[in-house]
């Protein structure tokens, strides 16, 4: 926008919309890598200093968290791909002179 108080589009508004949307999983996704990846490294710190006496049943519980970050990936690569599309969308408008 130029300054001026136009008005926005209904694809700029879905634009802006999935642009806050993308940087909100974009917060939750790096929260639950950086919490899986802490997991991860306890888990490997107590296997390494317990040797062949560790007993891995809390690896289930990493899995679950792991596939948690699967999904959280998914959703993500999803909403960027909206954004994209919007992105352009917002473009051609602008080209075409709304």
């Amino acid at each position: 926008m130029n300054g001026e108080h136009e008005k926005m589009t209904l694809a700029e508004n879905l634009l802006e919309e999935a642009r806050s949307n993308l940087t909100s999983t974009h917060g939750r996704l790096l929260s639950h890598a950086l919490t899986v990846s802490e997991r991860m490294a306890r888990f490997a710190e107590r296997l390494e200093a317990e040797g062949t006496k560790r007993n891995v049943n809390e690896l289930g519980e990493l899995q679950s968290y792991a596939a948690d970050l699967d999904r959280l990936c998914t959703v993500f690569a999803e909403k960027q791909r909206v954004v994209k599309t919007l992105e352009r969308l917002v473009s051609a408008e602008r080209e075409a002179g709304r």
